[in-house]
């Protein structure tokens, strides 16, 4: 009699053992899935998204980054934050951001930066970047840091063709007046 009770409570339990194997699996398996999504939709994002930990240096950096600021991803991985290209000097304005952001219940910022060309032969003077930079605390993340960056240089110059139009069109009706 406690023989078969202890058969079966042996069965049982390698019953619970294999569900909650599967179950393990069954998770590692969704994990895997949503880590590479997540990895698809990073790699073919434009805008450079970088996570930075507490101490400011780079432990995430996608392809869009890499664009933006010239610089390789693996490269930039472990740099602290005042030694990636055209950022460096923002980083004490960037670091005083996330703090004052730590006080707001939103937790998060954005700065526009314009940032100069490399020095050389054929790059125009004024041939810099304008980028918009955003920031958040990430929740529950141990005071990691998410920093995305859009480079507006297209937007900025539209803007500005638009209005020298504009000046251009008034002007032009201000020396038909006279004329006419």
């Amino acid at each position: 009699d406690e023989l078969g009770v202890l058969t079966q409570s042996f069965n049982a339990m390698t019953r619970q053992l294999e569900d909650a194997r599967g179950q393990v699996e069954r998770t590692r398996v969704g994990l895997e899935l949503a880590n590479a999504r997540l990895a698809s939709v990073l790699s073919n994002l434009t805008a450079g998204v970088i996570v930075l930990d507490r101490d400011f240096k780079v432990s995430l950096a996608n392809h869009g980054a890499e664009k933006i600021l010239g610089e390789a991803a693996q490269r930039m991985a472990g740099q602290p934050l005042a030694a990636l290209p055209g950022l460096a000097a923002f980083e004490p304005e960037i670091t005083k951001a996330y703090s004052e952001a730590g006080d707001t219940e939103s937790q998060s910022w954005q700065r526009q930066v314009s940032i100069d060309a490399p020095t050389g032969d054929n790059t125009e003077r004024g041939s810099g970047k304008t980028l918009l930079l955003r920031g958040a605390l990430l929740p529950e993340a141990h005071g990691d840091h998410l920093l995305v960056i859009d480079d507006i240089s297209d937007v900025v110059s539209a803007q500005r063709a638009i209005a020298w139009s504009e000046v251009a069109r008034r002007l032009a009706h201000e020396i038909q007046n006279p004329l006419t």
